[in-house]
């Protein structure tokens, strides 16, 4: 082999080192965090009102921007108030043509964080290929990381933004006393007695058999 065929050779290879290196740090990075993932900064899933199941994809989603190879960075921590799909969506749904939905369940809160893997829906498969994903349920939202991601459009990720969530928020219980005084208002119907019915009886003696 050549010396300059050697060198060029010797360039790829510690490239792919270089690159392999900084993938697997990246990876990492997902589940290296020094501070409480729910306690922190985090910004929020990009275009989440389009990534519903429901939406079809249109002339705006289909810009390359919607495509979370580059809406989304890896190893990057998201937030959402909605949870990530975990039914295989169709296709052209998600604001997106090829859409990505969890294959798993969405974390509890008591699970803390979690390994994830999701599936690329196609016209064959709904889980033509796999990403790995980290996920954490911080109870007033979702949080996700995103080990690696599609490599080129259109591929996003599917959240239930439009599934419609239990209403917990009571902001007022009627006490004992409340509801007592509640009812003593309110009037009962008068009910009116029936007169009662007079029989007059002819005067006879009562030991006397038949009356006459």
């Amino acid at each position: 082999m050549e010396p300059m065929t050697v060198n060029v050779f010797l360039k790829f290879v510690l490239f792919g080192f270089v690159l392999g290196v900084s993938i697997g740090s990246a990876n990492s990075s997902c589940f290296d965090s020094s501070t409480d993932l729910c306690d922190g900064v985090i910004p929020d899933i990009p275009y989440l009102a389009t990534r519903d199941p429901t939406v079809m994809v249109t002339n705006v989603t289909f810009n390359w921007i919607f495509c979370d190879v580059y809406a989304i960075n890896t190893s990057m921590w998201y937030k959402s108030k909605t949870p990530m799909s975990t039914s295989c969506p169709s296709m052209f749904m998600c604001g997106t043509k090829f859409p990505i939905w969890m294959d798993g369940q969405n974390p509890d809160t008591h699970d803390g964080l979690v390994n994830r893997t999701s599936c690329l829906r196609d016209f064959d498969s709904c889980c033509l290929h796999t990403y790995k994903l980290a996920a954490i349920n911080c109870g007033e939202f979702m949080a996700y990381c995103f080990v690696d991601l599609p490599s080129n459009c259109h591929q996003r990720y599917c959240f239930d933004v439009k599934k419609s969530e239990p209403n917990t928020d009571i902001t007022h219980t009627p006490t004992l006393l409340q509801t007592e005084a509640t009812l003593s208002n309110v009037s009962s119907p008068k009910i009116t007695q029936p007169a009662k019915a007079t029989i007059s009886l002819p005067d006879t003696d009562p030991h006397q058999w038949p009356p006459g």
